[in-house]
């Protein structure tokens, strides 16, 4: 009888057939785990870019409509700097000071016109205050308008909001974001009663830069801009450090406008209604009026 031929894999065939396609499953399994941690990292890396410009965008539609009547318009005391009460007529003079305007801490100067002029507040380089345009009625007929005052501060983060961060995390900040969008022409507010909004978070350091018209930089604080300007800032640098979900630092920088054309409400008022006595000047130190009424240094009329 013939025998068979039994034919097949050795041990050691199988051994070395195993050991290769653990080798080629460790390289697959190491492929698709860096790709995982590929996607997280951009994903996250995503996360904290489109968080951080929202926030900026947010920033942006309040700083872009900041309200002042001053971008357009001298202030209603802006004569009584240049005439002495000996050269006012007595009629003129009990005038002035019957229409005389009385400011309120939130709007301490009116236009020539009487329309109160709104402060901006800034009490340290991490907070400011201001007036703006920017506001949208959630629900129909409510008492809003397009007018609401904006607070921007920093606050601690927290245990609670730290509570699952790691310790490289602890001690930072976030941005929030108050609105008083009714009554807004009331004397003063209450703002520890206002629910903030949290803008972003992670935050090291914010600083408001405001731009210095007559020194062409940007200056670091509000008081460090001339008197009329601290009511019309032309522009404000928002400078953020924060933290991303890998703890690096970031920086972010950004230059907020606002719509308001440029005008230079002295000398378009000056042009108007000229005093007399002395020479007059503008925000860029051009002479207007001359010692003599009416003599415009262009010649006009």
């Amino acid at each position: 009888m013939k025998k068979e031929n039994e034919s097949g894999f050795t041990l050691l065939e199988i051994i070395i057939a195993m050991t290769v396609l653990s080798f080629l499953m460790a390289f697959l399994y190491t492929i698709v785990d860096d790709s995982t941690r590929t996607k997280n990292d951009v994903i996250s890396e995503d996360q904290d870019f489109l968080q951080v410009q929202t926030a900026l965008h947010r920033m942006n539609l309040d700083f872009s409509q900041i309200y002042s009547p001053l971008y357009h318009s001298v202030d209603h005391e802006f004569y009584e700097e240049y005439d002495s009460e000996e050269d006012v007529p007595i009629d003129e003079l009990e005038q002035r000071q019957k229409t005389k305007y009385k400011g309120t801490p939130n709007f301490p100067l009116a236009s020539i016109k009487g329309v109160p002029a709104p402060i901006i507040l800034q009490e340290d380089k991490t907070h400011i205050q201001f007036f703006t345009t920017a506001n949208r009625r959630r629900l129909a007929n409510s008492k809003q308008s397009q007018f609401t005052w904006v607070d921007y501060s920093l606050e601690s983060m927290g245990e609670k909001e730290n509570k699952d961060e790691t310790d490289l995390r602890q001690g930072l900040s976030q941005l929030v974001r108050r609105v008083i969008n009714e009554n807004v022409f009331a004397d003063e507010f209450d703002w520890t009663k206002i629910k903030p909004q949290i803008i972003l978070k992670n935050i090291k350091s914010i600083e408001y830069h405001f731009w210095h018209h007559k020194r062409k930089k940007f200056v670091d604080t509000l008081n460090s801009l001339e008197e009329f300007e601290q009511y019309t800032p032309r522009a404000v640098k928002i400078k953020i450090l924060w933290v991303n979900k890998t703890n690096q630092d970031q920086e972010t920088i950004r230059v907020f406008r606002p719509l308001f054309p440029y005008f230079d409400p002295v000398k378009d008022e000056l042009r108007r209604n000229p005093p007399s006595g002395r020479p007059i000047e503008s925000e860029e130190g051009e002479i207007i009026v001359s010692e003599e009424e009416g003599d415009f240094e262009d010649g006009e009329e």
